[in-house]
């Protein structure tokens, strides 16, 4: 199965502003909210997040700025495996109640996100 596109994140500087604008002023419902972070649904298969840049997410430049990429595998193990035997640098791995992630950068240095629904 390929890979597939999960949502689009954006770092946020003014978290709670930008929030208000896209619930507000564009009328994207909140899919799911964290602390510091909200889904929002945008009616099909993809979804935008919004993550407070302030709080010193691992998946947020300290800047704010520059959106990372989720993506979405059904053999996140199988990824893992193959990153390592690249030389790619796993920055991060969390497990929580929806699935597992794991966040490596390309070559540019953009944040890249990956995960599989359902593995704990």
């Amino acid at each position: 199965m390929p890979t597939k596109l999960m949502e689009v994140a954006i770092p946020c500087r003014k978290y709670l502003q930008t929030k208000m604008f896209y619930t507000r002023v564009l009328n994207l419902p909140i899919g799911r909210e964290g602390r510091h972070h909200v889904f929002l649904d945008t009616g099909g298969s993809y979804r935008i997040a919004l993550v407070d840049a302030s709080q010193g997410s691992s998946l947020v430049r300290p800047t704010g700025r520059g959106p990372y990429l989720n993506l979405s595998v059904e053999d996140l193990p199988a990824l893992k495996r193959k990153l390592i035997l690249a030389g790619i640098a796993i920055e991060d791995e969390r497990s929580d109640q929806y699935g597992r992630n794991i966040t490596i950068r390309d070559p540019e240095g953009n944040v890249v996100n990956v995960y599989q629904e359902g593995t704990f």
